[in-house]
């Protein structure tokens, strides 16, 4: 009876004694992966979890658009924003749960010549009017280069300030070319919450201009010299953490692939009015793989296929899903279907048919341009 307890008790023991050996086991298991974070995401996740404290610090926007934050009404159900300012702060919301899910590759896209209302007219005499509403000889006559060039500067230093906290010289903007780079420096000159890093992707040209003039022999050594060191392929400033590429055309697409492959995760990229899906080419199919499938749309607001859904909208802001708007002659657009991804051509053709409502006037379909319905 004796040897019987003896046996039975050591039979406990030993499964007590493995009990506790597997629950050392989970133990270590368990703070080995939490102090040592997998190399392929430890450097994504140091940028993001910096990105998004850094980016909660700010929480006094641009006054000219309003306390933005203020308008986020918190809600995770799709819904059209009504007015610019309600834009521009359900933009900023997606970012900040971007920055959240850990995502370092974001496309957004505004409609076409929006008016955020951040630059002062230069003409004073103007009478001030309600940000992204158009006149009706604008209107007719459809947005100019210089309002388009502004729309676009104007976002870019929405995302400036967005970013702040992470300090100005963490911070790079690349327009297309020099000539908008000047622009924005002569805009945003003595503005500390527009600090900022300002290039492009385009090379100097007054080295051809001077190539025409007869030059000496030490002129043009000076010349072949600095010829030699600008033409090397484009980098991203030293310290860059964000870079933000500004409406770059199909033949930049190419250069930001490259460089996206060369920083990795580690630096966040944010495309701004790219209009990646109007794009026929992207130089490669890698590239063009990279950007339609890692490159996440956080917040977009644009003209449906106008072909297949003419005078529709499509909308979508991170994390919810996307919304099929359609507007009528008189109101503010009325959404006519909801997708979980971002709908074909043939469905939002579907879509269109299915919906009920008076034929729309062409002129958003000409220009593509939905900035002109927040009424």
């Amino acid at each position: 009876m004796v040897t019987l307890i003896d046996a039975f008790h050591l039979r406990v023991l030993q499964l007590l004694f493995l009990r506790l050996v597997v629950i050392l086991l989970l133990i270590c298991v368990g703070v080995s992966s939490f102090t040592t974070p997998s190399p392929r995401f430890s450097s994504k996740y140091i940028l993001s979890h910096r990105l998004l404290s850094q980016h909660r610090l700010s929480v006094n926007p641009l006054n000219m658009v309003g306390n933005l934050s203020a308008l986020w009404n918190g809600s995770k159900s799709p819904s059209l924003p009504k007015d610019a300012k309600e834009a521009v702060s359900k933009c900023r919301q997606a970012v900040q749960e971007a920055l959240q899910k850990r995502i370092s590759r974001m496309d957004i896209e505004f409609p076409v010549g929006t008016k955020f209302g951040i630059e002062k007219d230069d003409n004073q005499n103007k009478k001030k009017r309600p940000s992204s509403v158009l006149q009706v000889d604008e209107i007719k006559e459809g947005p100019t280069k210089e309002d388009l060039y502004k729309s676009d500067r104007e976002l870019a230093r929405i995302f400036v300030e967005m970013f702040q906290p992470l300090g100005g010289e963490s911070i790079c903007v690349i327009f297309p070319d020099n000539d908008r780079v000047g622009k924005a420096k002569e805009r945003w000159a003595g503005d500390s919450s527009a600090s900022c890093k300002i290039t492009s992707l385009t090379k100097d040209k007054k080295s051809s201009n001077a190539k025409k003039k007869k030059l000496g022999f030490a002129a043009k050594l000076a010349e072949e010299i600095e010829t030699e060191t600008d033409s090397g392929p484009f980098q991203l400033p030293k310290g860059c953490e964000l870079a933000i590429f500004v409406t770059p055309t199909p033949k930049d697409m190419m250069t930001i692939y490259k460089i996206c492959t060369e920083v990795g995760m580690s630096t966040c990229v944010i495309l701004l009015n790219a209009r990646l899906t109007k794009m026929t080419s992207f130089g490669t199919e890698d590239a063009r793989q990279m950007f339609l499938n890692e490159f996440q749309p956080i917040f977009h607001l644009a003209a449906a296929p106008q072909d297949e859904a003419p005078g529709c909208l499509l909308h979508r802001t991170f994390p919810t899903d996307w919304i099929l708007a359609r507007k009528p002659k008189i109101g503010p657009p009325k959404t006519i279907e909801i997708y979980h991804e971002r709908p074909t051509s043939l469905e939002c053709q579907e879509a269109f048919k299915n919906s009920e409502g008076e034929k729309l006037s062409g002129v958003e379909a000409v220009f593509e341009n939905v900035a002109t319905w927040f009424k």
